[in-house]
């Protein structure tokens, strides 16, 4: 492998092309669980989601035991979101730009993101 692309918690919120709406990251997602999801997130304070990550490690430590149902409920809410033009999608530019240089096979991606948007991508791209 000669070269690594890390993609931080919140990468596809920038990456265009992404319907309903952008993805929501930090305070602004546990914003929208918090309302979808009324007998999971709902029940969460906002004081422990200041910043999103951090929450999800105070909920792990102190209350381990709701964790797969906020999971199971995150998959679902980010399950509405979807690549609506892959070739506005900055993963798409990337990747292909990857193939265009012939280094794909020299390269390993990994990413925080609780989204699928990058893996769309790559589905689209074969």
């Amino acid at each position: 492998m000669s070269f690594l692309f890390f993609f931080g918690a919140g990468a596809s919120f920038g990456s265009n092309s992404i319907l309903p709406e952008p993805l929501p990251i930090g305070r602004n997602l546990f914003k929208k669980l918090k309302l979808d999801f009324k007998n999971s997130w709902g029940l969460l304070n906002k004081e422990e989601f200041n910043e999103f990550e951090i929450g999800m490690g105070n909920i792990w430590d102190k209350k381990s035991q709701i964790v797969p149902q906020l999971m199971r409920d995150l998959a679902k809410y980010l399950l509405k979101f979807y690549v609506n033009n892959p070739y506005e999608n900055l993963y798409y530019k990337l990747l292909d730009n990857i193939i265009n240089l012939n280094i794909l096979n020299q390269s390993l991606f990994s990413t925080l993101n609780y989204d699928c948007i990058f893996e769309e991508i790559i589905h689209f791209l074969g």
